[in-house]
């Protein structure tokens, strides 16, 4: 899996945050919020409390809108990874009482 920061949903790469296997999920959710509180980032981009994820099954990428209105974080992965961020991601909450 690689972690990039892109001009545009989907665009042109800014800058490479990592390269992650299967098992580093957790680490790269890390590094992106590292990068995040980075002076570097703080700097360059608009950058919001929240995270929006969109999912693109079929292409296998997420895409990471941090608050900026043109750069975005980009998650490009390949079968076996997609499997496991797909296992890793937070399930639906029953509010039933």
């Amino acid at each position: 899996m690689t972690l990039t920061i892109t001009k545009g949903m989907d665009g042109k790469r800014v800058e490479t945050i990592g390269k992650y296997t299967a098992k580093q999920i957790d680490k790269m959710d890390k590094d992106f919020a590292k990068w995040k509180k980075s002076k570097k980032a703080q700097e360059k981009y608009r950058i919001q409390w929240y995270d929006r994820v969109l999912v693109f099954t079929k292409k296998r990428k997420l895409v990471i809108d941090f608050g900026d209105y043109t750069y975005f974080g980009l998650v490009r992965a390949n079968k076996e990874e997609w499997k496991a961020l797909d296992e890793h991601k937070s399930k639906p909450v029953s509010l039933e009482v």
